[in-house]
């Protein structure tokens, strides 16, 4: 018989069956706000991370250092309907934008400026006020980011062409600090640590208990099957 020790084999069965019914609670049933544990979790997670990390103001005020230097370089996006689009922003922040299939040629403009233009439409998204964004452009605030994180994206490309070496290094942090939480965190409502200390240590102590109910059920189940390991034998000379 494949069981050895009845007792510890059913409770082993036992741990494991619970551990599966309250997994299936945590990810499928609605519980909190009509939301499942795990949704509601992950929720709560995005808005703490929100309210922790806000970079835009500290790197709008150091772009200002980059107004007064050109932008004039051309690049290619993913698609012709995407060039036309980055025309309509770049056009729209000081640059003379010719567009030709997907390759975008800009003169006249404003490196400096444009980047803050960039990152204010990102500030408004970080603030939920993408509909401000949307009528500046004519189209969904969030392609408009999208759109923006390309443009820049081939932009660094040309300005380390150009040797411009600060600028590049400087529009890479703008996307990751900037852009792109502008655009990740649309949407969401921030919310401070502080006040959810006692819903994240218990989040945590149950994560912990969880973690060790799987794997003392695991244990029980194979140590009622007579699977166990004992320290083997010092060999003799």
């Amino acid at each position: 018989m494949l069981v050895k020790n009845p007792k510890t084999f059913n409770l082993g069965l036992m741990l494991m069956i619970s551990f599966f019914i309250v997994f299936y609670v945590i990810m499928f049933v609605p519980l909190v706000d009509n939301k499942t544990v795990i949704i509601y979790a992950d929720d709560m997670f995005n808005s703490l991370a929100k309210g922790s990390t806000n970079f835009i103001p500290k790197y709008m005020e150091k772009s200002e250092k980059f107004v007064g230097k050109p932008l004039e370089m051309s690049f290619k996006m993913k698609a012709a309907g995407e060039a036309e689009k980055a025309a309509i922003l770049f056009g729209k922040n000081g640059s003379t934008v010719t567009v030709a299939g997907e390759k975008v040629t800009l003169t006249g403009g404003d490196y400096g400026k444009t980047m803050l233009a960039a990152e204010n439409d990102a500030d408004f998204m970080f603030n939920n006020r993408g509909d401000e964004v949307a009528a500046k452009y004519g189209f969904n605030e969030k392609e408009v980011m999208y759109i923006w994180h390309t443009a820049f994206t081939k932009l660094i490309k040309e300005l380390e062409k150009q040797e411009r070496f600060e600028g590049s290094i400087f529009l890479g942090d703008v996307l990751t600090k900037v852009i792109e939480p502008g655009y990740n965190f649309y949407g969401i409502k921030p919310e401070k640590v502080k006040d959810h200390v006692v819903l994240l240590v218990a989040l945590l102590v149950f994560y912990v208990i969880y973690t060790l109910w799987f794997g003392y059920s695991i244990y029980e189940l194979f140590n009622g099957m007579g699977l166990t390991m004992t320290k083997s034998k010092a060999k003799k000379e």
